[in-house]
């Protein structure tokens, strides 16, 4: 049975966590502070609304 291939894992999860880290800093850029709150805010009044506990 093959060895594992370590080298090309390291790689994949090199490159899965520069994908993510530049996603983030996209999404904090294109969405300011203030608008994801509102969005935030009426996602969360939609359970509220309908909860019955």
């Amino acid at each position: 049975m093959p060895e594992f291939p370590r080298k090309d894992f390291r790689l994949h999860v090199g490159w899965r966590t520069i994908k993510t880290a530049v996603s983030a800093l996209l999404v904090n850029y294109f969405l300011p502070r203030p608008r994801v709150v509102s969005l935030w805010e009426g996602f969360k009044g939609l359970f509220k609304e309908d909860s019955k506990v």
